[in-house]
């Protein structure tokens, strides 16, 4: 179920942000979870502040797709 975030504070630089992507809540670990394209993982990292545990994806052509989870989910 897609969640609306319109702003939040930034967990790098402190300030206002909005949020631009979208977020899926599930109330239940539902893997495997399937990048949206093919790409290159350019950051992957276990317990991150805010996130949990977080990859990030370049897929070219300017876009980008981050993928956070809870802790426990890999």
């Amino acid at each position: 179920m897609p969640r609306a975030s319109a702003g939040r504070i930034d967990p790098i630089t402190g300030e206002h942000a909005l949020h631009e992507g979208v977020d899926f809540i599930s109330d239940v670990v539902t893997p495997p979870v399937f990048a949206a394209a093919g790409g290159v993982v350019v950051f992957a990292r276990g317990t991150t502040p805010g996130t949990g545990n977080m990859v990030e994806i370049e897929h070219g052509n300017d876009f980008m797709t981050r993928y956070a989870m809870p802790p426990g989910c890999w």
